[in-house]
């Protein structure tokens, strides 16, 4: 099984890259988010001190990988499932390995530079990954545009920079998204063949 690790900031379109891969490849791949692996607010506070998602403290690390191993050795894991709008995890979901897992997440170059074939670092313009942030969590998460801003500017933008920037130079390829999704679907199509 060939784990290829999708990271960038939040926004920068890691999980559309990872659904176009999962669709070119369909029946062939199973892709992991690692926010599916956060631990709830209590939790994070309870082993990190404070509560910041977009800090690496945040993921299930061991979790992750015994699932990853699991794929590997057994065929199947049940992976966690996490929700946004209850803020926590609710749950496990069985999956089955396949020729390609892509764990696509803001840290996931980091945490698995020691066991991925490929990575993908998704490079945006700061300010577009935020709009795009925006109208993700304003849409999908139900909330509010003031706990928006002051997550982004309390965790969101000093993470990045901070964790996640970086990795760009450990990656094999640098996908830039700040176009629309016909240009990304025509970049994935040309230049990742696997």
């Amino acid at each position: 099984m060939k784990i290829i690790s999708i990271a960038g900031g939040s926004g920068s379109g890691k999980s559309t890259i990872a659904n176009l891969l999962y669709q070119k490849y369909k029946g062939e791949c199973v892709v992991f988010s690692l926010d599916d692996y956060y631990f709830d607010k209590d939790q994070q506070i309870q082993t990190n001190g404070f509560c910041n998602f977009d800090h690496p403290g945040a993921i299930d690390y061991k979790l992750l990988v015994r699932n990853i191993n699991e794929l590997k050795v057994e065929g199947s894991t049940l992976r966690p499932s996490y929700s946004f709008k209850d803020r926590c995890r609710v749950g496990f979901l069985k999956v089955k390995s396949g020729k390609f897992l892509i764990v696509e997440g803001l840290h996931s170059i980091t945490l698995l530079k020691d066991i991925c074939d490929m990575s993908i670092f998704v490079k945006v313009d700061l300010d577009l990954s935020l709009l795009r942030r925006i109208n993700r969590d304003i849409i999908e998460r139900e909330r509010s545009i003031e706990s928006i801003t002051e997550q982004y500017i309390k965790d969101v933008r000093p993470s990045y920079l901070r964790y996640i920037k970086d990795q760009e130079a450990l990656s094999n390829a640098t996908v830039q998204n700040n176009k629309s999704l016909n240009d990304l679907t025509l970049l994935i199509e040309q230049h990742l063949e696997l």
